[in-house]
């Protein structure tokens, strides 16, 4: 997973620009993967360059100049390093320092990241392993995709595809006509 974020931050470090705004790079990624990614290119092939990184990946904090957090269309005071290690712990965001923490806004539960990250730490597994169906595509995923995009161009594109398959195999059969009776010309 992550090929089209690996390849376009791969085109965005070989321009050899001053200044790289990053938008979440590391979230298609595996951990270990992710790791590399920002070891190798954030890190190493930009070093001298202005990077701005903007991701939910909590690890990257560690290794940043500086950091803000930006909720509710404001930018917020740059956390400290224990706000950081809270937020790790817990998965929810903890209170910015010099903010009052009985008018912080707090989740009911903790983001799906952080259940799903603590049920397969249960499990001893860093990955979970995805669910998958074998067979034909069902019938409502057809009926999804048929509502999502609209009748209208649904059947746009159903008659489409029907004049572009009766216009090959005309042009099939045109062609093995004329070649049958190449001798008669």
């Amino acid at each position: 997973g992550g090929q089209k974020a690996r390849l376009s931050l791969a085109r965005a470090a070989y321009s050899r620009k001053q200044a790289y705004l990053l938008d979440d790079p590391l979230a298609a990624l595996d951990a270990h993967v992710a790791r590399h990614v920002f070891e190798a290119c954030i890190r190493g092939l930009l070093a001298g360059t202005t990077r701005i990184l903007c991701t939910h990946n909590v690890l990257a904090l560690a290794e940043t100049d500086a950091h803000y957090r930006i909720s509710d269309r404001t930018i917020q005071a740059a956390p400290s390093a224990p706000v950081v290690e809270a937020e790790e712990n817990t998965g929810a965001p903890a209170p910015m320092p010099g903010h009052d923490e009985s008018t912080a806004a707090t989740p009911s539960d903790p983001p799906t990241g952080a259940k799903a990250s603590e049920e397969s730490a249960a499990d001893g597994k860093l990955v979970v392993e995805e669910e998958r169906d074998k067979g034909v595509v069902k019938l409502h995923v057809y009926r999804t995709y048929w509502l999502a995009v609209g009748s209208s161009l649904s059947i746009a594109v159903l008659v489409s595809l029907l004049a572009m398959q009766a216009s090959r195999n005309v042009s099939d059969w045109w062609l093995s006509f004329w070649v049958s009776n190449i001798d008669d010309y």
